[in-house]
Order: structure tokens, then sequence, then C-alpha cells
């Protein structure tokens, strides 16, 4: 059981564990290695991925989304750069579960999702200390529309594509936030504001993109990376594991598959291209190539670019090994994949994930039975009185 907090504040108790799975069910891995998962095997899947779950299917369809992978992918990769975060440990399926509120009674200090908010904070605004309180407050005065956390008339998704600009100037930025600031402030209550803790988990992420992806843009980021990387080009590059060109709808395409969220998730990249087609001899060839081919023929837009997420745990996994050994065309990937690294690294990491949540549900017991406690005294003083 754990618990989740809805938007109307109640928090419910539901049972994460979905039978599907078992450990039987796993061919990769050593005895000793499923002997010790076996011991932590509650749940056996986790909330996040339970198809029981209310939310499931749109957290599915998320997971396949450029701004969940962009996000997810940076806060693996680049958190160092927002201290302290980058002595915290990480983790993508406690994240989510962060996200969909299953640890409403724990100290806020504790959750990953809070101390990120604080470093973003200090991000923002390096020479005011605030707390977690305020964040709706800066977000707001910081990028106004661009994200959730606004007044309701002045977001949505469409307003949010087209002033995606604005990110990538700091200055403008800088320069709307000082108008807001200047402005007449009478109907601006920062209560009035979405709290970020009550929005679906697909606001969630649009809110943390818009930040990121100004934050990944900032000279301050690219100045870091120039230092961490000590000029090796591949430190932020991610390569795809192995990469073909395909026919799909009579229309070229290249599928890259990439291993992400240390290697615990596969996704696979369609990338639907125009085909240009090249004249066989040089006296077919145009006099003016530039003139011949226009340039949105060399263009890709973001709807001809579709993830795609192949698995999603170690049973998935394991599934998914087992659905490409024999297949001619995916060996590669096969050959990438199965290599006792990444299998061992699976293991602890389920392992990990499900000790931290023993680990959590021990402490909200514990703190509901003080609560129950302290409640308790203060009956039997008030009778004594």
């Amino acid at each position: 059981m754990v618990s989740q907090l809805h938007s109307n504040g109640s928090v419910e108790e539901e049972d994460s564990n979905d039978q599907t799975y078992s450990i039987s069910d796993l061919t990769i891995g050593t005895k000793d290695q499923k002997l010790n998962f076996e011991k932590y095997l509650n749940p056996i899947i986790l909330p996040n991925q339970n198809h029981n779950q209310s939310y499931f299917k749109n957290l599915k369809n998320l997971k396949n989304k450029h701004e969940y992978i962009f996000v997810i992918n940076w806060v693996y990769q680049f958190r160092a750069f927002l201290k302290p975060l980058g002595s915290e440990s990480f983790d993508v399926d406690l994240f989510e579960l962060e996200l969909l509120n299953y640890f409403p009674d724990l100290n806020s200090k504790v959750l990953f999702i809070n101390k990120l908010k604080l470093s973003i904070l200090k991000f923002l605004e390096p020479t005011t200390k605030y707390e977690l309180d305020d964040f709706e407050k800066i977000v707001y005065l910081w990028f106004r529309n661009l994200t959730p956390i606004s007044f309701e008339e002045e977001y949505n998704d469409e307003n949010m594509e087209e002033e995606e600009e604005i990110k990538e100037e700091g200055d403008e930025i800088k320069e709307e936030k000082l108008e807001i600031q200047q402005e007449d402030q009478q109907d601006f209550n920062p209560k009035n504001l979405p709290k970020f803790d009550y929005l679906l988990i697909e606001d969630k992420f649009k809110t943390l993109y818009v930040i990121i992806n100004y934050i990944s843009k900032n000279h301050k980021f690219r100045s870091w990376i120039s230092n961490q990387s000590n000029n090796l080009p591949d430190f932020s590059r991610i390569d795809p594991i192995y990469s073909n060109i395909i026919t799909k709808n009579n229309a070229p395409a290249r599928e890259e598959y990439y291993l992400l969220f240390d290697n615990q998730r596969l996704y696979k990249r369609t990338i639907k291209y125009n085909e240009i087609k090249v004249p066989k001899t040089l006296k077919s060839s145009p006099q003016d190539p530039n003139e011949y081919y226009k340039p949105e023929q060399f263009d890709i837009s973001q709807q001809n670019i579709k993830f795609e997420l192949l698995y999603n745990n170690i049973f998935e996994f394991n599934e998914y090994l087992t659905k490409i050994k024999n297949n001619k065309a995916l060996k590669p990937i096969y050959m990438k994949l199965y290599k006792s690294q990444i299998i061992e690294n699976f293991f602890e990491n389920e392992i990990k994930k499900r000790k931290f949540l023993i680990s959590k549900k021990k402490e909200i017991q514990l703190a509901n039975l003080l609560a129950v406690r302290k409640r308790s005294l203060r009956l039997r003083e008030k009778e004594k009185t």
C-alpha cells in the first residue's frame, strides 16, 4: 500500500501490487541476483508502472513526449550544475512517484523535486533566499504565461509554443520580469497562482521543461559544460546504440535507438524526412542547386519526430531481449543490451527503488503513529483540565 495525495488534498491508500510478473519470468541475471531481488519484490511492479492505475495511460503517453525526455535526461546528466544537486542521487521512477504525490506525509526537504525547486530558485535569484512556498511566484515573475503556473486566462499550450523563443533570450525574460514587478500589482496575488504540487503530472513536466530549457541556454550553463567536458565532445552528447534507414508510409525515415536514464530505458526515435532526389549524372543536374532545392525540403518539423519507449522496467527489459533475440535485423541492439554490466545495473537499481519505497513507507507509518500519540496526549491533558 502507498499513499497518494489527490488534487483535493485527500490521501487514499492504493494497492500497487501487480501480479502480472514474477521472479520466475526472468531469463536474465544470475541465481544470486534473482534471489537478492526476490527479497524486495514488494511491490512487484512500481505504482507508476501499474496498468491498473487510472493515470497509467496518460503517464505512458507522457513518457514518449519530447518535454519529458528532455527534463529527465537533463537531470540525470547535468543536475550537478544546480548546486547542491550534484551530491543527490536521482532515479526516474522515484521522481515520477514524487510528482504523482505518493509521499505526501514525508518531510518536504527529503523529496528530490523540492530540492530541485529550491535549486531553480537559487539559480534564478542568486542574491535572495527563497522558500518552497515562493516557487510559484518566482516562476510566474520570470516566465509569465509560458508555464501552467499562471492565471487560467493567460496559459494555453498554443500560447506556450508560439512564445517559446522568449526562453532563448535571457535579457528579454529579465526585462519582462522587471516590468511585472514595476506594474501596479493590486490584481496580482501569488496565492491565486496554481500550486505546482497540485498540477497534473503533464503540467509539472511542462513547467520544468520551460525552466530547464531556459537554464540550458544560459551562458553560465554553457561555460560550466565547457569546463566539465575538458574539451571532450562526447560529454554532453548522446549517441544512438543503433540506427538504420527504413521506408515508412512510402517515405524514407531514420530509426535511432537510445539507451537513457542510467541505462534503464530504451527509446526508439523515428525521424521522417523528405526524400531528396539526386541526379544520377552531372548532365541532368540543375544549373543552380540553390534555386532548385528549396530550404523547406531539408526542414524536419517536430511533428515528424516520434519517440517510443520500448521498455520500462526489468521485466519489460527481459521481454524485449527475448523478443529481439532471434531477429536478425535487431541483433546489433541485442548485442549492445545483453551485457553483464547493464543487467547487473538493472537489478541494483530495481532493488534500490524498492528499498526506498520500504523505508519511506515506514517513515510515513511512524509519522502517523506519532501524530496519533500526540493527539491522544492532548486529549488526555484536556480531560484532566
